[in-house]
């Protein structure tokens, strides 16, 4: 997933300058600092945020509350929702499954071609 979508996606640059991206060993000793109070190992860290198993990925808002959550492998497509969810906020205004079905018929309605062919005799 990181080869995938993070460095050799079509959307790297939009990560780079939308987003800060911090990657953590949920088994690692290495001290991250979680906020200006907390620093804690990386491994504490996945346990506060309840992360499991890899690939996981958290989209954390300015006050470190989890917005998005998203567990397991995702296509550039799928993880590009992802990202246009959280780039627009739209997680204070409705559910990550309803932006996702609301994408896919924006763009199918972009993609429509309307053919029009008048016959003369």
């Amino acid at each position: 997933m990181v080869e995938d979508n993070f460095k050799n996606s079509e959307m790297s640059s939009f990560i780079q300058n939308n987003f800060d991206v911090i990657a953590i060993n949920i088994k690692g000793d290495r001290e991250v600092a979680f906020n200006e109070k907390l620093t804690v190992t990386e491994k504490r860290l996945a346990k506060m945020v309840k992360v499991r198993y890899t690939p996981t990925i958290l989209f954390l808002s300015k006050n470190n509350e989890v917005v998005l959550r998203i567990n397991g492998y995702r296509s550039v497509r799928s993880f590009a929702h992802a990202l246009n969810f959280v780039k627009q906020q739209q997680y204070k205004k409705m559910v990550f499954a309803d932006f996702i079905e609301a994408e896919q018929v924006r763009q199918q309605s972009e993609s429509k071609v309307v053919i029009m062919i008048t016959i003369i005799n």
